[in-house]
């Protein structure tokens, strides 16, 4: 579950966001006060969250260890052929390029976790509401901005060909 998820349900089970696609309904007839339960529900979730989420970003750096450690070594093994070191070099370099970028996505998403968590502890519930609403249009927004640019790029790559 990404944080983006963890904030909708969150924002549903408060009745500050519809569960139609076309975003969130600030006046809904559901709407109702947050309570200090809710705000224990999601710090519960949220910790759940983030610490699947911890474990697996151990395991993805553990992954760009061994990978790094089994290219040295396939490395060293292929002797003085230059071909062969430029293959493990190239093999070994592409899959730590992807790990590491699976990493960087696991890190944010923690991050955001952490982020979450703090404003759960520290804010009223109330408070934590309205700043968990602000954080979900925006990252919502982000999304369909990144996809818009990426659909941009690949219309664009397609003339050019």
């Amino acid at each position: 579950m990404s944080s983006l998820d963890v904030m909708r349900s969150y924002l549903e089970s408060v009745g500050q966001l519809t569960k139609s696609l076309h975003g969130p309904d600030m006046a809904g007839p559901s709407k109702r006060k947050p309570t200090q339960k809710d705000v224990e529900d999601l710090q519960k979730l949220v910790a759940d969250q983030a610490g699947t989420n911890r474990v697996v970003l151990f395991f993805g750096l553990s992954l760009i260890l061994v990978v790094f450690i089994v290219a040295l070594i396939a490395a060293i093994r292929s002797g003085s052929s230059p071909s062969a070191i430029l293959g493990v070099a190239g093999i070994g370099t592409g899959a730590e390029a992807g790990l590491l970028t699976w990493v960087l996505h696991l890190w944010s998403e923690y991050n955001k976790f952490s982020f979450l968590l703090i404003i759960s502890r520290h804010l009223d519930p109330d408070e934590t509401t309205k700043a968990i609403l602000a954080l979900f249009v925006n990252q919502r927004s982000e999304r369909k901005t990144r996809k818009k640019a990426r659909l941009r790029s690949a219309t664009r790559n397609d003339v050019n060909l």
